[in-house]
């Protein structure tokens, strides 16, 4: 499996505060059967400098590999993007999964951001895929599927969290089975109070959707950070 968000990458945000804890959290991946992590810190391009972030981002990863030789797991890096206008005028390709053009994109939680579909389509006719960061979260798409539905038709993927699945299933579930999620991901921040739990949420998935579906959920995500889509 490969876990396309985490915020393992150490001292960078709210997650991972030192090596050891991101080294913690990658022994959980791969006990759970992942076998590619990607580092996903928070970047918010109207508040912070990208040169610094990317300056930064490299340092903390040269740290963590030094550490992880022992690991057979796959290590890249990425970026979870906070949704701005302002994507429209920085350069994407430092910011999207290593190797790839798609790109991770938060959302403001409380309220719907203006432009939200013409900016993803400007995104998306410059040469870059948004992937949607745990859509179920967002209470105004989840009472306003119909855009929802416009922004997946307009090519924009999303994926939910591993922790919805398993504590707010209902939820989640009906997106992948409408089709509106197509990947599922741990947003890992710590080893205590949001670990990594892409495992369990499979093994619901398969009980409750099947085998197909989680093949499925987890072919899309090892193919949105190869660059197969």
């Amino acid at each position: 499996m490969t876990d396309i968000h985490s915020h393992i990458l150490q001292n960078i945000d709210d997650g991972a505060v030192c090596i050891q804890q991101a080294l913690k959290l990658l022994h959980m991946q791969q006990s759970d059967g992942v076998s590619k992590v990607m580092l996903t810190p928070h970047c918010n391009v109207n508040m912070i400098d990208i040169e610094k972030f990317i300056d930064k981002r490299a340092c903390e990863y040269q740290k963590l590999m030094e550490h992880a030789k022992g690991f057979q797991i796959e290590i890249s890096l990425g970026a979870e993007v906070m949704f701005s206008p302002q994507l429209l005028d920085i350069d994407l390709a430092p910011l999207c999964y290593s190797g790839t053009k798609n790109i991770l994109i938060e959302l403001p939680w409380s309220n719907l951001p203006p432009l939200l579909a013409e900016v993803l389509s400007q995104i998306k006719l410059s040469g870059y895929t948004p992937v949607l960061a745990h859509v179920e979260r967002y209470r105004y798409l989840m009472r306003n599927l119909d855009l929802l539905k416009k922004l997946v038709r307009a090519g924009i993927y999303t994926h939910v969290n591993a922790e919805s699945i398993i504590y707010n299933r209902k939820i989640a579930l009906n997106l992948i089975k409408g089709d509106l999620a197509h990947m599922v991901a741990s947003d890992a921040h710590s080893v205590d109070i949001r670990p990594p739990l892409l495992g369990k949420a499979m093994g619901i998935i398969r009980k409750k959707l099947g085998q197909n579906t989680a093949e499925m959920l987890i072919r899309n995500a090892n193919a949105i950070v190869k660059s197969d889509w």
